[in-house]
């Protein structure tokens, strides 16, 4: 598989798996970005979600698969880490910056992005025999 046939399929499968998160939290999402936003209404611009999960892909491919053989166990190490990392920088960088930003939100986000990156990388690295 080519590069970026392989990004783009990781994108996918991370947009897939976070779709049921962001719908289940929505609710406290959008009450969180309300009280940060000073009481203006929630405007999300759906277009930016394609670079988002493209640099998710990019981040799981040069990590876990991108010239390393890495067996079951360090894939799912490797992933957690990087994805808790990841989603634990954004969060921080929002609670230390933004005012009412919830920081209870910052662990649950934080395990979320790890357990997103877990389950893209398993499934990539099983579906398309990346490694």
């Amino acid at each position: 598989m080519k590069t970026i046939y392989k990004i783009l399929c990781i994108s996918l499968i991370a947009l897939l798996l976070d779709i049921p998160y962001l719908i289940y939290f929505k609710d406290i999402f959008m009450n969180m970005i309300y009280r940060v936003q000073g009481g203006q209404s929630f405007n999300f611009r759906f277009i930016y979600l394609i670079p988002i999960y493209i640099l998710i892909g990019i981040a799981i491919y040069i990590t876990i698969f991108s010239g390393h053989e890495y067996n079951t166990k360090e894939i799912i190490k490797r992933a957690f880490v990087m994805g808790a990392c990841i989603y634990g920088i954004y969060n921080l960088t929002n609670y230390t910056t933004l005012t009412n930003w919830d920081f209870n939100f910052i662990f649950q986000d934080s395990i979320w992005g790890g357990l997103l990156f877990t389950m893209a990388s398993l499934i990539s690295n099983k579906l398309f025999k990346l490694k």
